[in-house]
C-alpha cells in the first residue's frame, strides 16, 4: 500500500524517500495530513505546478511534525488535577521542623562518640604497624621495629627496618624509615597515658606508658616473626578511655585491649 495513494506520481515517489527514516507515528501523521496541506497550498488543483519547483520536502514534513503538534495540544491542554498538586506551606514547615529535631538528636549523639572512635582508630592502626614490621622483618630477612616517640605531645609512631648491624641506631645510621611517621595528633584528643586506667594489664600500677625496653619505646621483630622485646602500648583519650597494644609474647601475638569495667578486655 503507497504512502500517500492520493498524491500525484512524481510528489509520491519524493514522499516516499524522504520518508524512509521516518517512523511509524511520524508517517502516520504523513497520511493524516497531507490532504489538509494539499488543500491549503492548492498542490493537486494547480496546473503550473512541477517537480522542479518542490526542491525539498524538509518544510513539508516541518509544518506537518509543527501543524500535528498545535492540534494535540489544542485537544490535550496541560491542567493540573487536584491529587497532581505539590506540597502546602504548612506541610513543608512540618517536614522542617520534624528534620531539624532529628539533627538537634544526632549531632549531639555523634559528637559525643567521636573520641571513642579517634582511640580505637588509633589503637587499629597501632595493632596494623606491628603486624606490618612482623611481616616486613620475615619478608625481608631483616630485623624490623616500631619506634614509638612519647619526646613530643602528643606522640608519634613510625616503622623502621635496622638495616644489615640488625641493631636499632635511634633513626640514624643503617636504620631506614618503612613508611611514614603517624601523629598521634591526627586523631584529635589521642595521646600516650592511662586514662582513668588504674592498672596495667600485669596488673600493677602504671610507671610509663610505653613498656618496651632495651631499646626503649621500640618493639622489635626478628627476620622469623618472633619479638626480641615485649611490651606494651597504653593510649587515652579526652573522656579517660583507654587502650593498650602489643606484643605479650616471643612468639610474635600482637593483642589489642580495652579498659572497661575495671578490667583490660
Amino acid at each position: 500500500m503507497p504512502l500517500f495513494p492520493n498524491s500525484s506520481s512524481w510528489l509520491k515517489v519524493m514522499i516516499e524517500r524522504r520518508t524512509k527514516r521516518l517512523d511509524n507515528v511520524e508517517i502516520s501523521r504523513l497520511r493524516c495530513n497531507l490532504g489538509l496541506f494539499a488543500s491549503t497550498h492548492n498542490l493537486q488543483n494547480n496546473p503550473n505546478l512541477t517537480q522542479r519547483k518542490v526542491l525539498s520536502l524538509k518544510p513539508l514534513i516541518f509544518w506537518i511534525r509543527h501543524h500535528s503538534f498545535e492540534e494535540q495540544a489544542m485537544k490535550h491542554p496541560l491542567t493540573f488535577s487536584k491529587g497532581e498538586s505539590g506540597f502546602t506551606l504548612l506541610e513543608l514547615l512540618i517536614i522542617t521542623v520534624v528534620l531539624s529535631i532529628v539533627a538537634c538528636i544526632a549531632i549531639p549523639a555523634f559528637s559525643a562518640r567521636l573520641p571513642e572512635y579517634r582511640l580505637r582508630n588509633a589503637a587499629r592502626d597501632i595493632y596494623s604497624t606491628l603486624q606490618n614490621a612482623k611481616s616486613g622483618a620475615a619478608n625481608a630477612n631483616e630485623t624490623w621495629g616500631v619506634f614509638f616517640d612519647n619526646s613530643v605531645n602528643p606522640g608519634s609512631f613510625s616503622m623502621w627496618s635496622f638495616g644489615p648491624n640488625r641493631k636499632w641506631d635511634g633513626g640514624a645510621g643503617d636504620d631506614v624509615p618503612k613508611g611514614r611517621r603517624v601523629e598521634l595528633s591526627e586523631y584529635e584528643g589521642v595521646n600516650y597515658g592511662n586514662g582513668n586506667a588504674a592498672e596495667n594489664i600485669q596488673g600493677e600500677a602504671f610507671d610509663r606508658f610505653i613498656t618496651y625496653v632495651t631499646p626503649d619505646n621500640v618493639a622489635i621483630f626478628s627476620s622469623r616473626g618472633t619479638v626480641n622485646n615485649l611490651g606494651y602500648v597504653y593510649l587515652y583519650n579526652s573522656k579517660g578511655s583507654a587502650y593498650a597494644v602489643g606484643t605479650p609474647s616471643q612468639a610474635g601475638v600482637i593483642v589489642m585491649k580495652k579498659y572497661q569495667g575495671g578490667t583490660w578486655e
